[in-house]
């Protein structure tokens, strides 16, 4: 796997770079947007490790050039996942809150890796099927809004709510009759807004 890391904290570059070149990952570094679009205009790539200072930073354009390259992509950021950062234009496949374990980076990649089929390339009607719902996938949304709709992602994660509001916002603008709902004990699960 080839992955692009980009972050201006030279320590956090060096550590999210050393971290997947001990798992036999083959990872180019760059420290500014410039090097990224540079590196990404010369070269192919599986994923993308971005510090949200970069991908975001000013406009989205370097954002937006991964996702139409089909490059996955992970944006790390300093503060909490918020509403806004889901429902902008172009969205990454994954946000990441730092600091964070190395557990926590190769899971965020891991689950990236795992449901990039089922979030932009679904099928030949570009429909999501998920529990018994046929959803179109004209909204894009990351692999932690699919974990949610799967009720895989982990219930006492702090960024659940925010995923919940986010996937709400999207179905209701796809006029899909769906909506997540949350159920004690059991976590987040999708339902018809009828129920």
């Amino acid at each position: 796997m080839k992955i692009l890391v980009a972050a201006e904290d030279r320590d956090l570059l060096a550590c999210c770079s050393g971290l997947l070149r001990s798992e036999n990952t083959d990872a180019d570094e760059a420290f500014d947007k410039a090097t990224a679009s540079e590196f990404l205009s010369q070269n192919t790539y599986d994923m993308a490790v971005i510090d949200r200072k970069i991908a975001c930073g000013g406009s989205d354009r370097l954002l937006a050039a991964l996702r139409g390259a089909d490059v996955l992509t992970v944006v790390m950021t300093e503060n909490e996942v918020r509403a806004s950062m889901l429902t902008a234009d172009v969205i990454p496949c994954e946000y990441i809150v730092h600091p964070f374990t190395p557990e926590e980076l190769f899971s965020a990649i891991a689950g990236v890796s795992d449901l990039a089929g089922r979030e932009t390339r679904v099928g030949p009607d570009g429909r999501i099927k998920i529990r018994g719902f046929t959803i179109d996938n004209r909204a894009s949304v990351t692999s932690s809004e699919i974990r949610l709709m799967t009720n895989a992602l982990d219930r006492n994660d702090p960024n659940a709510h925010v995923y919940a509001a986010s996937v709400r916002e999207k179905l209701k603008k796809l006029n899909t009759g769906v909506t997540v709902s949350y159920v004690k004990n059991e976590g987040y699960r999708l339902v018809s807004e009828n129920e």
